[in-house]
């Protein structure tokens, strides 16, 4: 398994290399940037997949997504992209529910969609001014435009943690 540091700069250097604009990353400009096709279509219950055919790597999307939970999905895939590339050859990388998962892949993969789209600065800034109170991991997605469980793959958490004004987090249940 990669350690989270590796995964952390996999995706540091892939968004910084691929910047686009204030906003950060968008993971389909960057998919469209690594030659990688995308396409969109109606697969069910799944929400997306990566493989290579022929040595053309594909990205398939659920046309079903929301605008935020398709750059999720495709995040999640392009790391499939950067961390598994040499399996994607011999076999499919369906995403059936992103987060919860044992397997080793999807588990690398989310930890890049979360390190891709929620870098460094994006949660200093969002952790800058917590209320005295804490703030919920809700709270803390909405500050920085992601959901709660991409936020929690992030900040390394599960169940409902709460994030203190010292950056502490912890489970309050």
């Amino acid at each position: 398994m990669l350690t989270a540091e590796a995964i952390k700069k996999s995706a540091d250097s892939l968004r910084e290399s691929h910047m686009s604009g204030a906003d950060g990353a968008d993971p389909l400009a960057i998919a469209k940037d690594l030659d990688i096709q995308i396409f969109f279509r109606d697969i069910g219950s799944l929400k997306g997949l990566y493989y290579i055919p022929d040595n053309s790597p594909r990205i398939i999307l659920s046309s079903s997504l929301g605008d935020n939970q398709t750059a999720i999905v495709c995040a999640h895939e392009l790391g499939h992209h950067m961390l598994h590339r040499e399996f994607a050859h011999h076999i499919l990388f369906p995403e059936y529910d992103l987060f919860h998962t044992q397997v080793k892949w999807e588990i690398e993969a989310n930890q890049f969609a979360a390190y891709l789209l929620i870098p460094d600065q994006l949660l200093e800034d969002s952790l800058a001014e917590i209320p005295d109170a804490g703030l919920s991991l809700e709270e803390l997605a909405f500050r920085c435009s992601t959901t709660p469980q991409l936020l929690a793959i992030r900040l390394g958490v599960s169940e409902r943690p709460v994030v203190f004004p010292d950056g502490s987090v912890r489970n309050l249940s």
